[in-house]
């Protein structure tokens, strides 16, 4: 077993150093056409890959991403530049899963308008369409949005049904959701920054990141730690090559 694993975890190694790296690219002035042009390489990114309500990919990929942060955050524009790489290489060969959990409170909090937000991109994701209307959001969207934007919005990311969509914001699922997101800020100590977390047997790592008593808060306030520190240096590929390598600390 030990050796599958390590021969699964070397594939992976060989994917991220292949080509191109993953890079955290800068925020800066966005040039004429540029939200466009990234929300379409977004969208051809994603295409194709099953999704699954926040998860991106192979429910049985053994690899889990799981990136917290608030639905506007401009930092949350890096994820966007980096799903064609990160998708390419890593998700849709089945190595990788990308989850993305959003807490609106505390430090991570901006008012009721984040939870909204929040909300209504969840309830996206119980018609599929979840990294869809993300893709579409992020680039353009830093501040306030009121609920006809919102709404269009998800009609313009293929959600079936978009006043379905909006009413189940306030559902018990999409509220449970959010608030597990809240409880893994706080368990990991966030202060409103993206945070990315890797783990293997991705459904257990889920679960730990949504609150649970799996794992340890030191355990988690280390495992959120390694990876923010190197994704805020522009170094996400090697901070996961690490991790996996058993040597991330």
């Amino acid at each position: 077993m030990l050796a599958v694993l390590r021969r699964r975890r070397g594939v992976l190694r060989a994917a991220l150093f292949a080509g191109a790296a993953i890079v955290i690219a800068g925020c800066g002035a966005s040039s004429p056409g540029a939200d466009d042009t990234q929300v379409r390489r977004g969208l051809d990114a994603i295409g194709g890959i099953p999704q699954d309500g926040f998860t991106l990919g192979d429910p049985k990929a053994r690899e889990t991403l799981i990136v917290l942060s608030r639905p506007t955050s401009f930092e949350l524009d890096h994820l966007i530049t980096q799903l064609p790489e990160l998708t390419e290489r890593l998700v849709r060969p089945g190595l990788l899963k990308v989850q993305l959990r959003m807490p609106t409170t505390g430090a991570y909090g901006a008012g009721d308008d984040e939870r909204a937000v929040a909300g209504a991109l969840l309830a996206a994701g119980r018609q599929k369409r979840f990294w869809q209307a993300v893709v579409r959001f992020v680039p353009t969207h830093s501040g306030r949005v009121g609920d006809p934007e919102l709404a269009k919005l998800l009609r313009r990311s293929g959600v079936p049904d978009p006043g379905r969509a909006m009413t189940e914001r306030s559902s018990s699922t999409v509220l449970s959701a959010l608030d597990e997101a809240d409880a893994a800020a706080t368990a990991i100590r966030g202060n409103g920054r993206v945070v990315y977390m890797l783990g293997s047997e991705g459904e257990n790592l889920g679960r730990q990141v949504a609150g649970s008593d799996r794992i340890s808060q030191e355990d988690l306030v280390k495992q959120a730690g390694v990876l923010s520190k190197s994704a805020d240096r522009g170094m996400l590929a090697d901070a996961i090559v690490r991790s996996m390598a058993g040597d991330a600390g």
